[in-house]
């Protein structure tokens, strides 16, 4: 059974595409479209070709709704507390704990 700490850490590695620490809206985007079949949402699998685009032209490849955009947009703006246009590990972890996931002191 994975800690809260731990399951941070996984989700945050799957979403960080490039290993750069940092999870870009693009990335965001990118990770909630994956296994979404049926929904008419397609991600293409996050590989090296994909980092080579540009973040605009990674998110227009998902050819996302604008509705489901929107509302992606609003939930990254959730996490991305200080405006920086992507997510840090404590961004994250803080996030988390204001929504009631409590974190059991392992490094975020």
């Amino acid at each position: 059974v994975k800690s809260t700490g731990e399951a941070v850490e996984a989700a945050f590695a799957k979403a960080d595409g490039d290993g750069d620490g940092k999870i870009s809206f693009a990335e965001y985007c990118e990770l909630h479209t994956l296994g979404q079949a049926g929904s008419g949402l397609a991600a293409p699998p996050v590989s090296s070709s994909n980092r080579a685009l540009s973040d605009s032209e990674r998110i227009a490849a998902l050819r996302l709704p604008a509705a489901k955009l929107d509302e992606l947009r609003t939930s990254f703006r959730k996490y991305d507390a200080n405006n920086s246009g992507s997510i840090t590990k404590l961004e994250m972890r803080r996030a988390l704990e204001a929504a009631g996931v409590k974190s059991t002191g392992e490094a975020v």
